[in-house]
């Protein structure tokens, strides 16, 4: 088999990266020279309470207060933010004459700094902000420091929040940070558990990002590496959070993942995973690995040699296979990694009745059309009620 280009022969398209990462074992010790570059006085830190009781805030803001910056955190920052709790850091940063934001933690903390660095500089409220493109002023100046990772906060122009029952998103290049420092040791400390949904959530991003009606050529080669290094170490990093090698690969795929689906965009696997993680208090990588092989079977007649370049990069033994075939060892391979992750597989498992899903569909159909219209297969309500049930039933 060979990957073709053909996908891209008449496609005119662009990529854009503008956070600058410091990337390596240790690099976070670069914290202070990589602050002291934007020459601030007063500095606003955004974690979340585990965090920060772990000692890596403080470990990290030490430093800073050593050489002479003023820095105050902010540490309410829960799993799956609400819209309330970026409202506080936005008063907070807005009071007080910051000069610049850092955001340390897994992509909650993250997308809230982003937050807390926009509307420094914009009015109004953080409701006025969602959608695409509405950030329109330049932001305080931030840096990203990721202790989980799978989210590609670090290197994405988004921030999700919770609304009530819906996830809703900023999404701005005015968003991207100045600097992302990304330092496999931070996550020495994270459980296995949120080791296994944030890496899922890093594949969910690549494989979102392939399948992307907005796919491109570097696209796609991002995708594909993360592809490989999930499938190399994430299992690695599930089962000894000590193996920085393994912690290594998933810091480098959850960013390759994150450029790929900053330009590419995602798709039905995340809209589908929107509907039911805030209702039934799934962990989002939990919740977007519940769904993602269903979406990439329903996908795989429009993007068979896609999912055949995945298989390729997983490391499968596809050899005189044809592009079906290949997905289907890809769709197989992703089945058996969320498996041995030990992550949820069906919507009963997680305690969703039945009942409920064809208001999910509504649901999917209502609040999630971004990633309806990036899906390379369009789905019917029917389709989709099809899929939930089969979800549902874990066929």
């Amino acid at each position: 088999m060979e990957v073709k280009l053909q996908h891209f022969l008449f496609k005119t398209y662009s990529y854009y990266t503008p956070t600058r990462i410091v990337f390596g074992v240790h690099s976070s010790k670069k914290l202070v020279e990589e602050v002291s570059k934007f020459s601030p006085k007063k500095v606003f830190v955004v974690s979340g309470k585990t965090v920060r009781s772990l000692g890596i805030v403080d470990e990290l803001c030490k430093p800073l207060e050593e050489a002479g910056f003023s820095v105050t955190v902010f540490s309410q920052v829960e799993p799956e933010p609400s819209i309330d709790t970026a409202r506080k850091a936005v008063l907070a940063v807005r009071s007080e004459g910051f000069d610049l934001v850092i955001g340390i933690g897994g992509g909650s903390s993250m997308d809230v700094a982003k937050i807390a660095a926009a509307l420094a500089k914009n009015p109004g409220d953080v409701s006025e902000y969602v959608g695409a493109y509405k950030v329109k002023e330049k932001r305080l100046p931030l840096i990203l420091v990721p202790t989980v990772f799978g989210t590609g906060s670090e290197v994405s122009p988004a921030a999700v929040v919770v609304d009530g029952r819906v996830k809703v998103a900023l999404w701005s290049f005015n968003l991207n940070a100045d600097v992302s420092i990304i330092d496999p040791v931070l996550s020495i400390t994270v459980p296995p558990k949120t080791t296994a949904a944030s890496g899922i959530d890093a594949l969910s991003h690549a494989i979102e990002s392939l399948m992307s009606v907005e796919a491109n050529n570097f696209t796609d080669a991002l995708a594909l590496e993360a592809i490989g290094l999930v499938f190399t170490y994430l299992e690695r990093a599930y089962a000894n959070g000590e193996d920085i090698e393994a912690r290594y690969g998933v810091a480098l795929a959850s960013a390759l993942a994150g450029m790929a689906f900053t330009n590419a965009g995602l798709c039905l696997p995340h809209g589908i995973a929107y509907t039911y993680a805030v209702d039934y208090k799934l962990a989002h990588g939990a919740s977007c690995a519940l769904c993602l092989p269903y979406v990439m079977e329903y996908n795989l007649p429009t993007v068979p040699e896609k999912l055949a370049s995945a298989a390729l990069a997983m490391g499968l033994d596809v050899a005189g296979f044809s592009s079906k075939e290949a997905a289907v060892e890809a769709i197989g391979a992703v089945r058996e990694l969320i498996e041995s992750l030990e992550l949820p597989t069906s919507l009963s498992d997680v305690g969703v009745p039945k009942e409920e899903l064809p208001k999910m569909v509504e649901d999917l159909f209502t609040n999630q059309q971004r990633f309806i219209a990036r899906n390379p297969r369009k789905p019917t309500k029917e389709d989709m009620e099809k899929l939930y049930e089969a979800m549902w039933e874990e066929l």
